[in-house]
């Protein structure tokens, strides 16, 4: 099953340059957070897994739309977001022994319901979804893009915090500044 995993990742990554270890930077912050959290094992290790896959949708986003260096228009936003959606469509042929699909499916929700793709809300939400949604804008931020520089841990963390309750998990994210804090991810 890893090795499924490795070769629909692979298969992200070899698109884009900017998604290279992306991935595996995701899954060491949201395993970190989700131990940290004190989750079972079980938990964590289906957090790890829906991590390194949160984003194996975007394998059917055209390379105009994924390499853009600008903004993107209403039209492309509205197509990069169908990408959990088909991340979860494509895991719809693996069984696992947990509850990945469901972390990759809702991992761009957030707690006022502003996220996509259903607009769920609280708890609403799985709990490996919230952790993965923190542990990917974190690795997004703190990494450069076409249209952007990277930022520091510390700036990641205060966007992050400026949007605790509103966005994302206040646990998950007291959990990620620990892990920070120690350096532990």
């Amino acid at each position: 099953m890893y090795g499924v995993v490795r070769i629909l990742m692979r298969a992200v990554e070899a698109r884009d340059r900017y998604a290279r270890g992306h991935a595996d930077r995701v899954a060491r912050l949201a395993a970190a957070v989700s131990k940290e959290m004190g989750c079972t094992d079980e938990l964590t290790d289906g957090v790890r897994v829906a991590a390194r896959l949160h984003d194996v949708g975007r394998v059917s986003i055209s390379d105009m739309i994924m390499l853009k260096p600008g903004p993107l228009t209403e039209l492309e936003r509205e197509i990069m977001c169908t990408h959990p959606l088909v991340g979860a469509q494509i895991l719809d042929a693996l069984e696992f022994p947990w509850s990945v699909k469901p972390a990759v499916r809702y991992h761009h929700e957030r707690l006022d319901g502003s996220g996509y793709p259903e607009g769920l809300m609280g708890e609403e939400i799985p709990l490996a979804a919230r952790i993965v949604a923190v542990a990917d804008v974190m690795a997004a931020m703190t990494a450069d893009r076409p249209y952007r520089q990277a930022r520091s841990e510390e700036e990641a963390l205060a966007e992050l915090t400026s949007n605790v309750g509103t966005k994302y998990d206040p646990a998950v994210v007291a959990a990620l500044e620990r892990v920070v804090a120690r350096g532990s991810a």
